[in-house]
């Protein structure tokens, strides 16, 4: 108790402020009438942007239980920013019906993810990991009576959950039940032995690329039968970045060993050419924005594994950018699905004409997608080729494909939303439209100025990023430019009634949408060697008869043998917590 005291005297409970703010919140919202919720939702956006940015601003923090640090801060930031304008924008986008559960899962996912990127206690750290993933499994499955979004929650939830198993794992084995605290591992990491800092290494790395679906944990996809502003949340501020957060936090345990570098390096590669790939042959809006993150996560993991200072700068500076432009794109096809009733390309031909003057900010989110200059990802992606091309050259052709290929697939998105016109302008609410304009105006920022590198990147790793006026630059442009002359490419070797358009003719704009031949066979042929719903289904028939096998061991025992053995168990795990704590 005087320890608590302490605290709060000290001025050192403004890091809590968050996760008070958001836990009064989703109380809030459940106590809220139905027609209060949207009122309550600038109450909230308000409630949370306050307390984030007050804890941005606050100085750091290390105690038993949270590490408030410069990385901390950084993910703190995003959240503070981006998670009230998507409750902003929620409010008109959510059916009134709805509402009342969408805002209390909503502020519970964002209570989550302020504990994950504060703890410094390992119980707490994995109590935190595993609420984002009940909280994005509600949010993925929310509209539950359709069979396809149970079915993505499910199987997000049990990938997901496998690499928090490793995680526990890995963390445990550091620890040897000795040691709680995340700051004291991370600093003792280079004096712990081999034959236990490399295991848990790989078990740490592997369930942090769970968390952000890289190959071939590709639950990202599916997991777009979410509403469209929880696709927002899930891509930019939350659930995604918390396995991103983990690689940075544990860089200094995998610099020790090449053979865990080479790994998430090698599935960062994987990744962003499956899903490189499989964007330039989506027909579902949301999927291809989703196989953008992945290759764009893929960017971040590969060039933090080169573990110089300036390569963790120029992953941290990706990462940042990535989810502004991210958030800011959902927002925008959020308006264009709830507005036109379809998240199709095939029939979205023209659908930009219905934002009005949004429009614009859609198109230059696009423009930061494809890593086009005055935009923020520019800058990010000029100093990712520096590092490579100082670090690994020979690596330079597949992160130029990771430039190309989105160019590609986005320059189809172009043309498909803005031609021909077939949509009219519709009216549009604030609350939609002005979410949208303050993200455009962070990546405007963070493009033409190093405002955002030094606000948030500098403080982690001081370094001063380099943009070399050399060969950086023309291998930059030289991608762009190739990307453009691919993008061009005319569809003339396949049928407009093909097998994978399910015999419908398409529209003339979302034809040229398709880049490859007759079918999907050679995304199959990429990703079929390891077929991950295969995985899935293992896990789920595990865990059904694990569920049985602990239903047959019951009934094994007595009513009064089974309590007493279930309170003896009780017991154990409370003797065990507080000892940890």
């Amino acid at each position: 108790m005087d320890n608590l005291i302490l605290l709060f005297v000290s001025g050192q409970a403004v890091i809590i402020a968050p996760l008070i703010a958001s836990a009064l919140l989703f109380l809030l919202a459940l106590a809220t009438p139905k027609k209060q919720q949207g009122k309550l939702a600038w109450v909230g956006a308000t409630a949370v942007f306050l307390t984030g940015i007050a804890t941005f601003f606050a100085e750091p923090v290390s105690n038993s239980f949270f590490l408030f640090d410069p990385l901390s801060k950084v993910f703190t930031f995003i959240l503070a920013v981006i998670a009230p304008l998507v409750i902003v924008y929620s409010a008109k986008y959510i059916e009134v019906k709805e509402q009342k559960r969408y805002f209390s899962i909503i502020y519970f996912f964002i209570f989550s993810m302020f504990l994950l990127v504060m703890a410094n206690n390992l119980i707490l750290f994995f109590i935190a990991w595993e609420l984002v993933s009940i909280a994005s499994f509600m949010l993925i499955s929310f509209e539950y009576r359709e069979r396809k979004a149970v079915f993505a929650a499910n199987k997000c939830f049990a990938l997901t959950q496998l690499g928090g198993l490793l995680v526990l794992a890995g963390v445990a084995l550091l620890s040897s039940g000795n040691m709680f605290s995340i700051s004291s591992l991370v600093a003792i990491s280079g004096s712990i032995p081999v034959s236990i800092a490399l295991p848990a290494a790989l078990l740490i790395a592997v369930g942090a690329l769970s968390k952000s679906s890289i190959y071939p944990f590709n639950w990202l996809a599916d997991a777009m039968k979410a509403p469209t502003p929880v696709s927002a949340l899930l891509h930019s501020a939350t659930m995604v970045n918390a396995g991103m957060f983990i690689l940075f936090k544990f860089s200094p345990l995998f610099s020790r060993f090449s053979e865990v570098s080479m790994l998430i390096i090698a599935l960062a590669f994987l990744s962003m050419i499956y899903a490189g790939v499989s964007a330039l042959v989506e027909r579902d809006f949301k999927r291809v924005l989703a196989f953008s993150t992945i290759l764009n996560l893929g960017y971040v993991a590969a060039t933090l594994m080169l573990f110089t200072p300036e390569a963790t700068a120029a992953a941290l500076f990706h990462l940042v950018n990535h989810a502004f432009f991210k958030a800011g794109l959902f927002l925008a096809a959020g308006i264009i699905i709830l507005k036109s009733g379809d998240h199709l390309l095939d029939d979205l031909g023209g659908a930009a004409m219905m934002m009005g003057k949004s429009k614009y900010a859609l198109l230059f989110l696009i423009f930061a997608a494809s890593s086009l200059p005055i935009t923020n990802t520019f800058l990010s992606k000029w100093a990712v080729y520096s590092i490579w091309l100082q670090k690994m050259p020979l690596a330079l052709p597949i992160i130029a494909a990771g430039t190309m290929i989105p160019l590609v697939y986005y320059s189809k998105i172009i043309n498909v939303l803005f031609y021909p016109k077939n949509f009219k302008k519709k009216k549009l609410s604030k609350s939609l439209t002005v979410p949208l304009a303050i993200i455009t105006g962070f990546c405007l920022l963070f493009g033409v100025s190093l405002v955002g590198y030094n606000l948030l990147v500098a403080p982690v790793v001081p370094v001063q990023l380099a943009f070399p006026f050399d060969v950086t630059l023309v291998l930059l442009f030289a991608s762009l430019l190739l990307g453009f002359a691919l993008s061009a490419v005319k569809k003339t070797r396949i049928d407009s009634t093909g097998p994978f358009t399910g015999g419908e003719k398409l529209q003339p704009a979302a034809q040229t949408m398709f880049f490859f031949g007759k079918d999907k066979q050679f995304i199959k042929k990429i990703s079929g060697f390891i077929d991950i719903d295969r995985v899935y289904w293992i896990l789920m028939k595990f865990f059904y008869y694990a569920f049985r096998a602990v239903n047959w061991l019951e009934g094994l025992f007595e009513e009064k043998t089974g309590a007493a053995i279930a309170g003896t168990i009780a017991v154990v795990f409370v003797i065990f917590f507080t000892g940890v704590f």
